[in-house]
């Protein structure tokens, strides 16, 4: 069975992406990433500066990498000077890592595809039972077997 890595997950406040919050320490730093660089480098499956923001932000909480060499990867990764890359580098600690919060695979649980539900497996009768009073039900309230009333004639409708 394959074992599941904890994930980091980022809850900030205000429903506010973990993206978002990059792309505001960029913007405070003035660094900015042109429309056609982003939607090149969107297209080579390269990192975008914001997903660098995040992967420094992950580096940073998991104590992977030695702060030093993290900041020469911003400078080198941004295309900055170093004391830009350790005052974003700050700016993370202050800003994004607070919220970090690392998900164990207990708290993962089992993943599901989109949009399916988890069915319940309880007593067959009592299944029946429900769908039968639904069945019912819907009869019930509906319009079986009693005369409605139409505008004009159904030209989409065979004569009888």
């Amino acid at each position: 069975m394959e074992r599941k890595k904890p994930k980091i997950y980022f809850e900030l406040p205000d429903d506010v992406s973990v993206i978002k919050a990059g792309y505001e320490i960029l913007e405070e730093n003035q660094i900015q990433e042109k429309h056609e660089e982003w939607m090149n480098k969107l297209k080579n499956k390269e990192d975008t500066y914001a997903l660098i923001i995040v992967d420094t932000a992950e580096a940073l909480f998991t104590k992977k990498i030695q702060e030093d060499k993290l900041t020469e990867l911003v400078t080198k990764h941004l295309s900055t000077t170093k004391d830009i890359a350790q005052k974003i580098i700050l700016d993370i600690k202050e800003k994004i890592l607070p919220y970090a919060k690392i998900i164990g695979p207990e708290e993962l649980g089992e993943e599901k595809p989109l949009g399916v539900k988890k069915v319940e497996i309880g007593n067959v009768e009592k299944n029946a039972e429900i769908i039968q009073k639904k069945k019912t039900s819907n009869i019930a309230g509906g319009t079986i077997g009693e005369n409605v009333q139409r505008k004009g004639d159904d030209k989409y409708r065979e004569q009888v």
